[in-house]
């Protein structure tokens, strides 16, 4: 959606990360291959399912601890928090644009993840793949069964034409 909306508006578009927690403390740059971290405001860490420190291009969730200058009437205390976001630090230091900023991937909010059958879905991702121009994802949950269906509605850009190669799944 973010490259159609620049394709709309005729401008290019960056990404931030922040919270009401922790306001904004990752940017994108020109490259758009990941959010710098404002180290001097934040120290960012992942971690595992058990908080413990992961290496560069290790997934796990983010771990964020606010910094405060002297004299400086701090906000929020924030020490080890975390938004329930999976992400990796990247291992790009420096970055090509030039910063030397920690760099880490774009996060994945783990509210967005749908478990259906032990597989994993994030309902954002459909929206990388080329040539559609809208969505809609129906889940359905049986409360007696306890099974779930995902369903995702495709409108395709341009006129739709099936194949007999066309790959039609429902998760279960």
């Amino acid at each position: 959606k973010k490259r159609k909306m620049e394709e709309i508006w005729g401008a290019e578009i960056f990404d931030n990360l922040g919270s009401t927690e922790c306001s904004y403390f990752a940017y994108e740059c020109k490259l758009h291959n990941g959010l710098h971290v404002a180290e001097p405001r934040v120290l960012f860490s992942t971690v595992d399912k058990h908080k413990e420190n992961l290496e560069e291009n290790e997934e796990g969730l983010d771990l964020i601890t606010n910094l405060y200058e002297e004299g400086e009437k701090p906000g929020i205390f924030l020490i080890n928090y975390s938004h329930g976001d999976t992400t990796k630090i990247l291992d790009e230091n420096p970055c090509e644009c030039g910063r030397v900023f920690l760099k880490i991937d774009y996060p994945i909010r783990n509210d967005e993840i749908i478990n259906i059958g032990g597989v994993k879905f994030y309902a954002r991702s459909i929206e990388n793949i080329k040539h559609i121009k809208d969505y809609v994802c129906i889940l359905r949950s049986d409360d007696i069964g306890g099974k779930s269906e995902l369903e995702i509605r495709i409108v395709p850009e341009g006129e739709y034409i099936p194949s007999e190669n066309e790959i039609i799944m429902t998760l279960l």
